[in-house]
């Protein structure tokens, strides 16, 4: 164990920081190599709170009470932090602990004051979250390696953060959630930089949003919640680099664009729901054209009436579809069958069913020789595990199949007697809406 190389130590221990991060505590009492890699895996994803004026000297993640830096004690431990989560009051100690994180790569701000009025605070004089807003991005700002940053408050955004945060240099993500905002990234260093944005503000109408958008260049991902349906494509079509794009749509008129703008994305995704489907694949075609290359994915959720997606629609995406979820709404078997057959890459599909017969949705499928992850959904079908064996055999990429709320999972073991055989493990689906 002693001579176990260090440079072999980190690839083992790294998928432990999602999986198991008790297991990674576990890992440093092995001895002291084992301590030098795993404690700074362990502190690289740090999600933080101050809960109690006793605890002001350690940031304690709640699930997991094992998890405290006191920062008296072990400031040393704050080099080790990448990625940094604060929820609730902005403290003086939380602005010292940012400071401290010299190596932090992305910075996360979730305001929780509504539900924690009593959290302590650095402006207990002069509670303000527009005061706290300022002191953790002047203290953001003197980070020298950060190049993702959150916020997310339930207040407005001062024109005096706003001139903070298109000031940002280097920055590529960005995620901001706000009430209303005031001004514009065209004086800011940010545009230079900004790759990635998630924008969701309570408070603009179309032409402010589109204004936002004139100078953000080289955005190559864009994420909007709550953006005015009418302004969403006259505003993608500014950005000439987006290649994947999320959005919501709720009803609304047609925007006036040129039809040679349409955007030649990658990735789309859209949420929206059955009270608001009468324009929306005009909409998705002035938008995208023909669709996405690689993944198309729809969240319609059903409230009077179920989604049927029109087989035209199908039939026109591109053949190098790789994704297509659409998860409650509703396919037609041939357009399941079409699918599987003229999309060669199609390695992911789900969609709901209007059938019982299992052995009918089996033959849609039949083609899909890529196919590594299905799921569908319907009145009354079930699926055995046996079924799910055979399906994974027939397809030799298959491992996860999705029937309502059982999830097959399958994974080639090796068995003492039988020698290699694929188990297949069932399991109920913990995210019902794909989301």
């Amino acid at each position: 164990m002693k001579q176990l190389p260090l440079d072999i130590l980190i690839p083992i221990l790294e998928p432990l920081i999602a999986d198991s991060r008790a297991d990674l505590l576990n890992c440093s009492l092995v001895n002291k190599n084992f301590y030098r890699i795993a404690i700074p895996l362990y502190y690289r994803v740090l999600d933080a709170r101050v809960s109690s004026e006793s605890q002001l000297n350690s940031f304690v993640n709640p699930p997991r009470q094992d998890l405290t830096i006191p920062l008296r004690q072990q400031s040393c431990l704050a080099k080790y932090i990448h990625h940094l989560t604060i929820r609730g009051a902005i403290t003086h100690k939380t602005l010292s602990i940012v400071l401290q994180c010299t190596n932090l790569n992305s910075l996360t701000w979730i305001d929780d004051i509504p539900s924690s009025p009593n959290s302590q605070s650095a402006f207990d004089c002069d509670r303000s979250p527009n005061n706290e807003t300022l002191a953790l991005l002047g203290v953001a700002h003197r980070v020298p390696r950060l190049s993702s940053l959150t916020l997310r408050t339930y207040n407005d955004l001062s024109s005096d953060a706003w001139v903070q945060f298109v000031s940002f240099p280097g920055l590529r993500k960005l995620s901001l959630w706000c009430f209303s905002i005031s001004g514009c990234w065209n004086n800011g260093s940010i545009v230079e930089s900004l790759t990635h944005l998630e924008l969701c503000v309570g408070s603009i109408n179309s032409t402010e949003y589109i204004s936002l958008f004139v100078s953000l260049l080289n955005l190559e991902y864009l994420r909007l919640k709550g953006a005015p349906s009418s302004a969403i494509a006259s505003l993608a079509a500014l950005l000439p680099k987006l290649r994947s794009f999320d959005t919501d749509f709720v009803s609304a008129p047609l925007s006036a664009v040129d039809d040679q703008q349409t955007l030649q994305l990658h990735h789309l995704t859209v949420r929206t729901s059955t009270d608001a489907l009468t324009p929306f694949y005009s909409w998705l075609r002035q938008l995208a054209g023909r669709g996405p290359d690689e993944s198309f994915i729809l969240h319609a959720f059903a409230v009077r009436a179920k989604h049927v997606v029109p087989s035209e629609f199908v039939k026109g995406l591109p053949l190098t579809l790789r994704e297509f979820v659409v998860g409650e709404a509703e396919l037609a078997l041939s357009d399941v069958s079409f699918l599987c057959k003229s999309m060669c890459n199609l390695i992911r599909l789900e969609c709901s069913v209007q059938t019982q017969d299992i052995l009918a949705v089996e033959q849609a499928i039949g083609m899909g020789q890529r196919l590594r992850r299905v799921k569908f959904r319907g009145r009354g079908i079930k699926m055995s595990r046996v079924q799910a064996r055979k399906w994974m055999i027939e397809h030799a990429e298959l491992r996860n199949i999705g029937i309502n709320s059982d999830m097959f999972k399958g994974k080639w073991v090796l068995d003492a007697e039988q020698g290699l055989v694929l188990r297949v493990d069932v399991a109920a689906d913990g995210n019902r809406w794909g989301t």
